[in-house]
């Protein structure tokens, strides 16, 4: 069983940790089931994470579609298959940009925890 709790309208789930290299945070799970973001991390890039959080939507309503036999079916009936599956794959490929960017975004802050996976090489 999860350990998950709502947090700030996403999902926590403590067996998933921030995506960023070093954080440990609890973090959301991803429509894709990847891990997402900490909030601390999400606070640092405001713009990327608008984008962000406007890509994981859009997935989470169109796997919605794709749960919702009714639904489903309706747009089969229709002949609108291929468009959800299109708009589907789409939505995949955009959530990896975005947090690729997001990802990239944060690390370039240089700010929060541990943002580097390689310890500083100190001198003799």
């Amino acid at each position: 069983m999860s350990s998950a709790g709502d947090v700030g309208g996403r999902v926590m789930d403590k067996d998933f940790t921030c995506a960023i290299p070093g954080c440990r945070q609890p973090a959301a799970r991803l429509p894709d089931g990847s891990a997402g973001f900490c909030d601390e991390h999400l606070a640092m890039a405001p713009h990327s994470r608008r984008r962000f959080l406007t890509v994981v939507r859009r997935l989470r309503m169109l796997r919605a579609i794709w749960s919702d036999e009714a639904h489903y079916d309706r747009i089969v009936a229709s002949g609108r298959y291929l468009k959800l599956a299109h708009a589907t794959c789409c939505a995949e490929e955009a959530l990896d940009v975005a947090a690729r960017r997001l990802t990239l975004a944060i690390i370039a802050s240089g700010r929060g925890p541990a943002v580097s996976t390689f310890p500083l090489r100190q001198s003799a």
